[in-house]
């Protein structure tokens, strides 16, 4: 193939972005088609495509039910759009747990478990961070005050946020990347080779906002490793592609989380991603864990994975469960339930409440917007920690400061039907990404 029908074939894929038939102009290439015979062929594929009118919905006239935990923890607005979700003819039931808030107005909220009628996932409700997750290894080095220039330099030179790619390109070897589902729609075929080869590139790293890795001790004295961050740019386009899908099937009222059936091509291939991106998630979370003990010179001792924005398969049902910061807590099942980067961490153990659908929150929630935060507390965080909390930190800004989140054993208090707590993780050395340029802007307006 010639640069110029490489070329020609790129701009093709890129007119064609969503639309089917791809393989099908690809095969008239193949076969020596005139262009302008191909290009007639695109464009009658995209008319086509744009004839074709979304499945209009329109809320329920009554909200499904569902419990709230810690109503007077939760701003009204975030039930609101509860309320809101719940008016969906395809939603059956649902809970809210309380650290709970508004992310924007009619969308899902943060905290929130939504459970589908069969076959009904919603890439909306799961959201672009897919499989995000909290990750605690608990060492069998006992913790040790002396340690902590060395951790510091760990989580310097070992994390890497934000934009950063891993230089090490492990990820090829990792359980995950042989486990790449075969996909049958278009929709997938289209991102395969860009999922595999960000996977490898974004594999063992962190994102910005609350992601983080910190070093500390739990409640019997053992040095653990904390770490918060999801899929990355692999889930973000798994998101935007079948998201986008969704949305030209099925149009809700405020064009807000439309679904994919999972009967389809397009629904089984995003559910198999949202499999896949699990144990990409899973996996990097482990690999990490396993450098800095490594490093340290230090055994794992027990890990403890919990994902807080995914979907999973109802069995009996066949609809979807839909945690959106939220912990699934079977009976029994371990979770990490964080609080800020100055509260102590919960290790938890499910009581399988069924009135929160398995779930508990997926940390203390936030008091304080992004804006505010940065507004209220200025430059004042990393002083404020270091005084306050004992807390070495690396990188932030005053959105993540402690005190722009609600009270962790309020939160838990008010969730105490769902988990019993059985550890606790204190803080000591905490990383997160550096401060997002576009944050300056608050605090000259202060």
């Amino acid at each position: 193939m010639t640069m110029d029908d490489k070329a020609y074939k790129q701009a093709v894929q890129q007119r064609m972005k969503g639309i089917p038939g791809v393989a099908e102009v690809f095969q008239l290439i193949k076969d020596g088609a005139p262009r302008h015979e191909v290009d007639a062929r695109v464009d009658s594929l995209i008319q086509a495509h744009s004839d074709a009118s979304p499945n209009v919905i329109e809320y329920n006239p009554k909200a499904a039910s569902y419990t709230v935990f810690g109503r007077g923890l939760i701003d009204v607005n975030a039930i609101e759009d509860m309320d809101t979700i719940m008016r969906l003819p395809f939603v059956k039931d649902g809970a809210l747990m309380p650290d709970a808030h508004r992310t924007a107005e009619g969308h899902t909220p943060v905290g929130s478990v939504v459970r589908t009628q069969p076959n009904i996932i919603v890439p909306d409700i799961v959201s672009a961070d897919i499989a995000c997750s909290v990750t605690i290894t608990v060492f069998s080095a006992d913790w040790d005050e002396k340690l902590r220039p060395k951790l510091e330099e760990l989580l310097r030179t070992k994390m890497f946020f934000g934009a950063s790619s891993n230089p090490d390109p492990v990820g090829k070897t990792r359980p995950f990347y042989s486990a790449f589902p075969e996909l049958k729609s278009h929709v997938g075929q289209h991102i395969e080779q860009r999922l595999r080869a960000m996977a490898v590139s974004q594999f063992g790293t962190s994102g910005d906002g609350n992601h983080f890795g910190e070093f500390g001790l739990t409640n019997k004295g053992k040095l653990a490793f904390l770490t918060h961050y999801g899929s990355r740019g692999v889930g973000a386009l798994i998101h935007e592609e079948f998201d986008a899908w969704a949305k030209r099937k099925v149009a809700t009222p405020n064009g807000a989380n439309t679904y994919l059936d999972t009967t389809t091509p397009e629904g089984a291939d995003y559910a198999a991603l949202l499999h896949w991106t699990g144990e990409f998630t899973y996996d990097s979370h482990e690999w990490l864990s396993g450098v800095m003990g490594a490093a340290i010179g230090t055994s794992r001792q027990n890990l403890i994975h919990s994902r807080h924005n995914f979907a999973w398969l109802d069995e009996k049902t066949g609809g979807w469960i839909h945690r959106k910061g939220a912990t699934p807590v079977a009976r029994g099942q371990e979770g990490v339930i964080p609080a800020t980067m100055g509260h102590k961490t919960k290790m938890v153990q499910g009581l399988g409440n069924p009135s929160s659908l398995n779930s508990t929150s997926h940390g203390s929630g936030r008091i304080f917007s992004r804006s505010k935060a940065i507004k209220e507390f200025g430059s004042s965080t990393k002083e404020y920690v270091a005084k306050t909390f004992g807390i070495t930190l690396i990188g932030a800004d005053a959105d993540e400061d402690p005190r722009a989140y609600k009270s962790i054993d309020e939160v838990m208090a008010a969730q105490r039907e769902c988990a019993t707590v059985v550890g606790e993780f204190t803080p000591k050395v905490v990383r997160m990404a550096d401060p997002r340029p576009s944050w300056q802007s608050f605090k000259k307006k202060k």
